[in-house]
């Protein structure tokens, strides 16, 4: 009963949120019917089961999309996002490591860890692909590969008396279900490439996409398939659908919300000065608040002289506010959270996002949409919301009529400038080593910018260059060379 008492809590303060925050990305406000659902599972006889398909029957190429958002470790340590049993299944473990089994030549029905983490509260989206010809596992989460491997032979069945394919949970006896909120699950019988995952994996589908085979979104209240092919699935044990038609507790209860605080909203930079390609944290704050149980926002921005990287949930709201993925576009990005237990009081943050600077100029990131609500879902006055105003430096590097005259001789090692200060050193190697020699394709290497030979060294600057057909850049972060604290 205390479990079955938290589930409905849970579902309840999830209508909540849907009916006050109507545009957040795992609801696709670009479906006809309006904002949509998502599917709840409690982690004890949830699931969803649709009959078996031969189109949901895999051969030499599988791509499996979600998004995820677990609430607990799942039944027996193990949660299953998605099953066909015998065939292909993905799971997340008690750990928080997103797993899959294909029934391959190799590595076969057996779990391989991809090393991707997902915390319980957290949003992710995963999209995991099996090419047979090509030989090769992949996963991307949010978008980005964080996982590759090799396999070899195409996709057989090891239990064919299991057909169904599930949601949430595996066959009866090795149940291993999901604790959490699972929404938009695709299945194609082709091998999605990252630009074609990024492409969609905000947005809905029409369900007529070459190549998918199965699509449940959830938003019209039922489990049923949009795609093309009908595999329509049954909700089973306490399995629920929240649709945004839904009404919430705050429905049933004819007084108007008591909330009395009014409440200021402003976006704060970490930076007022910064140069060209610096990263600047932009603090959304609130002032003078009581009894907020949630919020909705959106940014706005010049794409051509800031570059959106990260916003997240900050620590404002209660821990274990249900955050929704962001919502970003071509100069916008809007982020909506809420509170499953108690409630958000007095100043704080709500919300912290990342840019990139992209040019030498002044520039805003401003609101739009601003919602603040309370705990039962009434909206709070806001009286004021401000802006932040950037005003970038430049790029930090001197232009040509600041920079210092280097002498073409300079002094020997250990003998001091005019100035006193500054000793010009010589005989230092710098190199480029890689962590491996020969990678495969798909793999993840280090390049490690190395100095030998060094004395009184105060910073560097370098430019590397590489063949962007045969390698993509992730990122470059300063090593320790430099003492602690080096900008």
């Amino acid at each position: 009963m205390k479990r079955y008492s938290l589930r409905h809590f849970i579902r309840y303060t999830l209508r909540a949120l849907i009916l006050l925050f109507p545009f957040c990305a795992s609801f696709n406000t670009s479906l006809a019917t309006g904002i949509g659902s998502v599917l709840i599972l409690d982690g004890d006889g949830d699931e969803v089961r649709v009959e078996h398909a031969q189109s949901l029957v895999m051969t030499d190429a599988l791509t499996i999309e979600t998004w995820i958002y677990p609430l607990g470790p799942g039944s027996d340590g193990r949660g299953i996002i998605v099953n066909k049993e015998g065939e292909y299944e993905l799971a997340r473990f008690d750990d928080g490591s997103i797993r899959f089994a294909v029934s391959n030549e190799d590595p076969g029905w057996n779990w391989i860890d991809t090393d991707f983490v997902v915390p319980e509260g957290t949003w992710a989206h995963l999209a995991f692909t099996y090419s047979a010809n090509a030989q090769t596992f992949q996963l991307f989460a949010n978008g980005m590969l964080v996982f590759s491997r090799a396999g070899t032979g195409e996709i057989g069945d090891v239990y064919e008396t299991h057909n169904y394919f599930k949601i949430g949970a595996r066959r009866e006896g090795v149940r291993r279900f999901f604790d959490g909120v699972i929404d938009e699950v695709r299945v194609w019988n082709i091998v999605r490439t990252e630009a074609e995952i990024q492409a969609t994996m905000n947005t809905s589908l029409q369900g007529n996409e070459p190549g998918l085979v199965g699509y449940w979104n959830f938003d019209n209240g039922t489990a049923n398939d949009l795609s093309d092919h009908g595999n329509h699935g049954t909700l089973r044990g306490n399995a629920a659908i929240v649709p945004s038609t839904d009404s919430s507790p705050a429905d049933d209860n004819t007084a108007s919300s008591t909330t009395a605080a009014q409440v200021e909203i402003s976006a704060v930079p970490s930076a007022n000065n910064p140069a060209v390609s610096d990263t600047i944290e932009i603090s959304i704050n609130i002032a003078g608040a009581s009894n907020v149980g949630g919020y909705e926002f959106t940014l706005t921005f010049n794409p051509t002289q800031l570059q959106y990287i990260t916003v997240e949930n900050a620590d404002f709201l209660p821990a274990g506010a249900f955050a929704f993925p962001p919502t970003v576009g071509n100069g916008s990005v809007g982020l909506a959270a809420l509170a499953l237990t108690g409630t958000g009081e007095g100043n704080g943050t709500l919300a912290v996002a990342t840019f990139k600077v992209l040019a030498e100029t002044e520039t805003t990131v401003g609101f739009e949409n601003v919602t603040i609500g309370d705990s039962a879902a009434q909206p709070i006055e806001i009286v004021s919301v401000t802006d932040a105003t950037i005003n970038s430096a430049g790029s930090g590097t001197p232009t040509t009529s600041d920079t210092p005259t280097i002498p073409d001789t300079p002094p020997p090692p250990d003998t001091p400038t005019t100035s006193g200060e500054n000793v010009f050193v010589t005989g230092v190697k710098i190199s480029a080593v890689p962590s491996v020699v020969n990678p495969a394709v798909g793999d993840t290497i280090e390049v490690s910018i190395n100095i030998a030979g060094a004395s009184n060294v105060g910073g560097y600057e370098f430019t590397l260059t590489f063949n962007s057909t045969q390698l993509q850049y992730i990122s470059i972060e300063n090593a320790d060379f430099l003492p602690a604290g080096a900008f």
